[in-house]
C-alpha cells in the first residue's frame, strides 16, 4: 500500500530555475523537484547507512528515472504575495527607486545571478543581473513565516523595536493583542500612521524602549535611507 506524504516548502534564498531564454523569468517545477531531490538524497545517506545502491533504488522509485518509470512526486505552485519581474542587466537596488545597490550579503547569496563586484573586464556593475529574475513582494519573508509558525491564534505579541509596523500589522492577523514598542519619534509616527491606514485596532503603539532595568539612554537616529539602524551605540552599522 502506497504511503502519501504531503509537504510544503518555501524559498528564502535565490533559486535558479530559468528556461532556455535567460532574458525571461519563470518558475519551473522541474527546478523545484531538483532541489527537493537533492535534499532528499543528502538526508537519505545516513538513513541508508551509506549504502549508495539503496539510496539510488529508493530515489529512483520516488523521483523516477530513465529505466524506472515516472516519478511519484506531484507538485503544484501556490502564489504567495506579489511577484515582480526584473529584466536581465538591471542593477538590483535595496529599495525600488532609490540609488542604493543591494549589499554584499544579497550579492553573495545571488552569486551566479548577479555580479558581486564591478568589473571593467566584463563591463558589469555590482548587483547587475546576469539573467532575468522574479522578485517576491514580501519583505523579510523568513521573519513573517517564523511569526506565522510560532504565534498562536488569539495570543499576545510584543514587537520590540516595531519601526514602521510591518511585523506588528502582520502579527495582528493572528494575535488578539499586540504591543508595539518604538522609541524613535520619526519611526513611531510612521508606526501610528500605518496602523491607522491598515485599520489595526487591537495593536497598542508605545513610544518607549525596553531594557532589563529602568534608565535613560540617548538614541541616535540614522539617516532616512537607513531608518532601521537607529542605535544607542557609538556608531552605525553602515558606512556613510
Amino acid at each position: 500500500m502506497a504511503t502519501l506524504i504531503e509537504a510544503t516548502y518555501r524559498l528564502t534564498t535565490p533559486l535558479f530555475c530559468s528556461g532556455i531564454d535567460p532574458a525571461a523569468a519563470e518558475l519551473r517545477l522541474p527546478s523545484f523537484k531538483g532541489v527537493l531531490r537533492f535534499w532528499w538524497r543528502a538526508l537519505a545517506w545516513s538513513r541508508c547507512n551509506g549504502d549508495l545502491r539503496l539510496v539510488q533504488e529508493q530515489e529512483d522509485r520516488l523521483f523516477g528515472s530513465a529505466g524506472g518509470g515516472q516519478a511519484l512526486v506531484v507538485m503544484r505552485f501556490g502564489a504567495v504575495g506579489r511577484l515582480d519581474t526584473i529584466k536581465k542587466d538591471a542593477v538590483l537596488m535595496e529599495v525600488r527607486g532609490e540609488n542604493r545597490v543591494v549589499g554584499m550579503g544579497a550579492r553573495y547569496l545571488g552569486y551566479g545571478l548577479m555580479a558581486a563586484f564591478p568589473s571593467a573586464r566584463t563591463n558589469t556593475q555590482a548587483g547587475q543581473l546576469s539573467r532575468a529574475a522574479l522578485l517576491s513582494g514580501l519583505y523579510e519573508p523568513e521573519t513573517l513565516l517564523a511569526v506565522e509558525a510560532l504565534l498562536p491564534v488569539g495570543g499576545t505579541f510584543a514587537d520590540v523595536g516595531a519601526n514602521c509596523g510591518l511585523i506588528t500589522a502582520f502579527a495582528a492577523r493572528r494575535a488578539a493583542r499586540v504591543l508595539a514598542f518604538e522609541p524613535s519619534p520619526r519611526e513611531f509616527a510612521r508606526l501610528q500612521a500605518n496602523l491607522e491606514a491598515n485599520a489595526v485596532a487591537h495593536a497598542t503603539p508605545i513610544q518607549a524602549a525596553l531594557a532589563e532595568a529602568p534608565g535613560t539612554v540617548t538614541l541616535r537616529l540614522a539617516e532616512a535611507g537607513h531608518a532601521g539602524h537607529n542605535t544607542i551605540g557609538t556608531g552605525f552599522a553602515y558606512q556613510g
